[in-house]
């Protein structure tokens, strides 16, 4: 791996960890064992490199969820694979992390924002599609207004002022949210697929 990817690779889990205020540019030249004229001459100043890191999470993100389409069995499987992978994001994301890129780097925002409104709402519409298709989600279902109620639902996840951090735990929210989403959206068919896949997949886990 050479040095650029270091440097993202590296500052990509610790801003996750420990949100990106606590994470010095000495630090990550300390840990790397790189000079700080390498770091600067890669990345000239703190916003470029979080804006690097935010689209480098954007890609990853992208990829496995693309991989997981390629794979599911059907439309509920898709989803419940990827709330599987949401859950072990979550694990090791600081929900800290988002709150600062969102209000102080408004560039590295933007990249969140674009994926969620592009990618995100795509996505979901094209398992809609999928799932109305395969008897498992309502025929009846307006799949411009869902999409964008489910992306602009999974965002509110992130807001400390809906769900102070102290007082709501993040795994919780998002299976409870994608619990009602699911449920919502499903035909009986579609709820008796649901049980199954929590059931085998979640609770005996």
């Amino acid at each position: 791996m050479d040095t650029r990817n270091r440097i993202l690779t590296h500052a990509t889990n610790l801003f996750l960890k420990y949100g990106i205020k606590t994470v010095s540019l000495d630090r990550l030249v300390r840990d790397l064992g790189i000079s700080k004229k390498t770091l600067y001459q890669l990345f000239a100043n703190k916003s470029l490199l979080v804006q690097e890191v935010c689209q480098n999470i954007v890609n990853e993100e992208e990829g496995i969820c693309d991989g997981i389409i390629e794979v599911s069995e059907n439309a509920v499987d898709e989803l419940v694979k990827y709330m599987q992978h949401s859950i072990h994001q979550f694990q090791r994301i600081s929900p800290k992390m988002i709150y600062e890129v969102r209000k102080y780097y408004p560039d590295g925002w933007k990249i969140f924002e674009r994926h969620s409104s592009e990618y995100g709402v795509l996505k979901v519409e094209e398992n809609l599609i999928r799932g109305i298709s395969e008897g498992l989600y309502r025929p009846e279902i307006n799949v411009n207004i869902v999409s964008r109620m489910r992306v602009n639902s999974i965002n509110t996840e992130f807001d400390p002022t809906l769900f102070p951090e102290d007082e709501f735990n993040l795994i919780e929210i998002h299976f409870q949210l994608f619990q009602i989403y699911l449920y919502g959206i499903a035909t009986e068919k579609g709820r008796s697929l649901i049980e199954t896949y929590l059931t085998h997949e979640f609770y005996q886990s």
